[in-house]
């Protein structure tokens, strides 16, 4: 009986922490330090925080307080206006517990999709070792979408902004720096690219497919 009654304290301290844990005001990664926001736009940020929590949204390039209250599936989310290119600014956001955003841009936002040609970088070998030495770039900033599977649309994934350095850059699309790069020049912008290329796209996802055999792969390809 006491083994029993313990075993159940556990479970129910465990399950009454979930909440907090996962009412926890917090970003996705895309959101982030260093980021950079479309310029003369209305742009969306969101996250997740305590149902009916009430959350404000300040930032340094206007006066304005923008508001948010929790849904029940305890998130939030807020249109926002931005400026003409400039920055670096702060992004203030304040529920229960508060999140501050350093060195956030405003600019040009592309992103980087495709396959192989749009994916490789210098680190495959191209030869563009001078471009690396020189790579830093305050008005230019990478945002890299890691290669990752999973069964159903995923609302966050494991990468970070950072801005434009050689190291980074050698793993960073080449199409796609050297696109920014351009328009960055004759823009006088900063420029935000999201690199979620991914060679051979259709073959990995679908080897990566629980439950599928190598003889439904086979049948698809050759159906394509």
């Amino acid at each position: 009986m006491k083994k029993r009654y313990s075993i159940f304290t556990v479970m129910f301290s465990l399950l009454a922490g979930l909440p907090t844990l996962f009412a926890q005001l917090r970003l996705p990664a895309i959101i982030g330090s260093h980021m950079v926001l479309q310029q003369n736009s209305e742009v969306k940020l969101w996250g997740w925080c305590a149902p009916s929590e009430k959350i404000k949204i300040n930032t340094t390039w206007d006066t304005t307080t923008y508001s948010a209250v929790g849904s029940g599936n305890a998130k939030w989310s807020v249109t926002v206006k931005t400026p003409a290119a400039g920055g670096p600014y702060k992004i203030s956001i304040q529920g229960n517990s508060s999140i501050e955003l350093d060195d956030v841009m405003v600019g040009e936002v592309w992103v980087c999709s495709g396959q192989s040609n749009m994916e490789m970088n210098v680190n495959w070998g191209l030869p563009y070792q001078d471009e690396v030495a020189h790579a830093n770039n305050k008005s230019i900033r990478f945002f890299h979408i890691p290669k990752t599977t999973a069964e159903y649309p995923q609302d966050d994934v494991a990468a970070k902004w950072a801005v434009c350095n050689p190291e980074d850059m050698k793993r960073f699309s080449a199409v796609g720096y050297f696109f920014g790069k351009k328009i960055q020049q004759e823009l006088n912008a900063p420029v935000g690219l999201i690199n979620g290329s991914w060679g051979d796209t259709r073959r990995s996802m679908d080897a990566r497919r629980p439950g599928r055999k190598e003889s439904d792969l086979e049948t698809s390809r050759q159906a394509t």
